[in-house]
């Protein structure tokens, strides 16, 4: 996303729209009133009303379009999960094994 936000609650007017640039795995919780969500590429528009929620699955633009006074909840995806160490330690052990392996064959 092109924001920096984990969390951020916005007021919307009615006809008010809310444009987010690249939003892939962001949630968007109606906390009060109703809106109207569009995204780039998607054929089929999404409603939401008190209390709904929606995980962004697009990038491009998503317009999020207040049909009544509403309070919206943005929250950015959690990062992917860092490589755990031991996985690559486990594969540092494996090719050294195969390479020892390899060499005791050959002897």
């Amino acid at each position: 996303m092109n924001i920096g936000f984990n969390r951020v609650q916005v007021h919307l007017q009615p006809r008010e729209v809310l444009r987010v640039y690249d939003p892939l795995g962001a949630r968007v919780e109606c906390v009060r009133g109703g809106l109207w969500i569009t995204q780039d590429q998607d054929l089929e528009d999404h409603f939401l009303w008190a209390n709904d929620a929606l995980t962004l699955d697009r990038r491009g633009l998503t317009l999020i379009h207040a049909q009544e006074p509403s309070d919206v909840v943005l929250v950015e995806p959690a990062p992917p999960p860092a490589p755990s160490p031991h996985g690559a330690t486990l594969a540092g052990r494996a090719l050294d094994a195969w390479w020892s392996f390899l060499r005791r064959g050959r002897a």
